[in-house]
């Protein structure tokens, strides 16, 4: 009987609309985790750290291996100083270690993965330790890259009103520049071809951005949005996708010129973008979106 109520239960549990089903927070300590045993829906994650301490070392698990370290798990950690990444394979996603003032170092290991820019907002990190040999990080002019796809991940601390990215980068990562709100001007190198999600999303003082000399592909999801002083932006020939909300919320945006390459592009990419006029070649992919989205446009 008993095993029988038990499978009741877990199938209540499995025909739940996803939406429905959260799985409980654990605590240890000064951290809050998350163990998926049912659905596996939201894998085992560090959910958030609560302590105040000047040294963290991350765990690599609690009644498991963790899978990740959630974004903003140490969110606004006004003491921390140091953080020691376990040597395991744990993931740790964009904007885990946001709004840290103090934060000046990080010890790297070989196994860490991340997703993206786990830093943005911490103006006093100077210091990411790591093998000489670590197959997946280098910092090439003071900004920590993955290997896998020249991605550059956290750009160099001392940025200023305009910002070199270093020759033979290939790809932005996730939030790599997420609300730098110093930031009017970016060099992308010629070999750049990707840029990641929110890259630039809340850079309200960027202007400029030179786009046309890079070998751009493929535009993020919400990559430039509230980019709120963005007045022109042209887009190379070989751009292929703009992702939703890519260019959305630009109010001063006014022109936008897409290039006949185009095969995709987000029902929201330049959504809330009063001002802004496409410029589009004559029976290409881009006019044809234009024309059912209604976004107004001109044939160049």
């Amino acid at each position: 009987m008993k095993r029988w109520l038990a499978f009741l239960v877990v199938l209540s549990v499995l025909t739940l609309p996803a939406r429905a089903y959260t799985p409980a927070l654990s605590r240890s300590g000064d951290y809050y985790y998350i163990i998926d045993r049912v659905m596996r829906l939201w894998s085992s994650q560090i959910y958030s750290y609560e302590g105040d301490a000047e040294t963290v070392e991350v765990p690599a698990a609690f009644e498991e291996p963790m899978d990740f370290v959630r974004g903003g798990c140490f969110k606004e950690r006004a003491k921390l100083r140091r953080v020691v990444l376990p040597d395991a394979p744990l993931g740790v996603m964009s904007g885990a270690f946001t709004d840290c003032p103090r934060l000046e170092s990080v010890v790297l290991p070989n196994a860490i993965v991340l997703s993206g820019n786990a830093f943005f907002n911490c103006p006093a990190l100077r210091t990411f330790e790591f093998d000489a040999e670590n197959p997946r990080y280098r910092m090439i002019e003071g900004a920590l890259c993955a290997l896998d796809a020249m991605r550059l991940l956290t750009p160099a601390p001392d940025i200023r009103a305009v910002y070199n990215v270093p020759e033979g980068i290939l790809a932005l990562g996730e939030c790599a520049f997420y609300h730098r709100e110093d930031l009017v001007a970016v060099i992308l190198p010629e070999t750049l071809s990707d840029i990641g999600g929110s890259a630039f999303e809340g850079c309200a003082a960027l202007t400029s951005v030179n786009l046309e000399g890079t070998a751009l592909k493929s535009v993020g999801l919400l990559a430039f949005r509230g980019c709120g002083s963005l007045t022109e932006v042209t887009l190379p020939e070989g751009v292929e996708k703009i992702a939703n909300g890519a260019f959305a919320g630009c109010a001063s945006l006014r022109r936008v010129r897409l290039p006949a390459s185009v095969r995709e592009i987000g029902k929201s990419a330049f959504y809330d973008d009063p001002q802004l006029v496409l410029s589009v070649p004559a029976g290409s992919m881009a006019m044809a979106w234009a024309e059912a989205e209604g976004v107004p446009f001109i044939i160049e």
